[in-house]
C-alpha cells in the first residue's frame, strides 16, 4: 500500500536532488566571495605593508640627511643627529597621543567599505 503514487515520488525525488545541488551550489558562492573578500583584504595590507616599508626607507634617508645639514650649519657633528631624533619623539608622542584611535578606525572602516562595496554590486548584478 503507497500512498504517493510513482510519478509523484519521481518528481519529489527530482526537488530532493535539485535541493541537495541548489545547497551545494550556494555554499560554493558563499566560499568563492568569503575567499575574494579576504584576498582583497590581505592584497591590501600588503601593498600597505611594501608601501609604509619603502616610505620608511625613504623616510630614514631624508632623516640622515637633514642630519648631517644640521651638524654642517650648526658647526657641530652631534647636535644635528639630537635635533632629528627630538623631532621623531615629538611625532611619535603626537602619533601616540591623538592619532591611534583615528588610525585604528580609519582601518576598519576601509576594511567595512571593502566588504559593504562587494555586497552591493552583487545586488545590483
Amino acid at each position: 500500500m503507497e500512498l504517493l503514487p510513482p510519478d509523484t515520488r519521481s518528481h519529489i525525488d527530482s526537488l530532493y536532488k535539485h535541493l541537495l545541488e541548489y545547497i551545494d551550489t550556494r555554499w560554493d558562492l558563499i566560499v568563492l566571495n568569503l575567499t575574494e573578500k579576504l584576498l582583497r583584504i590581505i592584497s591590501e595590507l600588503v601593498t600597505g605593508f611594501i608601501l609604509a616599508i619603502f616610505g620608511g626607507i625613504a623616510l630614514v634617508f631624508l632623516s640622515i640627511g637633514a642630519a648631517i645639514w644640521l651638524c654642517l650649519v650648526l658647526n657641530n657633528p652631534f647636535v644635528g643627529y639630537f635635533i632629528m631624533a627630538g623631532v621623531f619623539i615629538f611625532i611619535l608622542v603626537l602619533a601616540l597621543v591623538f592619532a591611534r584611535n583615528y588610525l585604528r578606525t580609519r582601518v576598519i572602516n576601509s576594511v567595512l567599505e571593502s566588504i559593504q562595496d562587494d555586497d552591493e554590486t552583487e545586488i545590483v548584478s
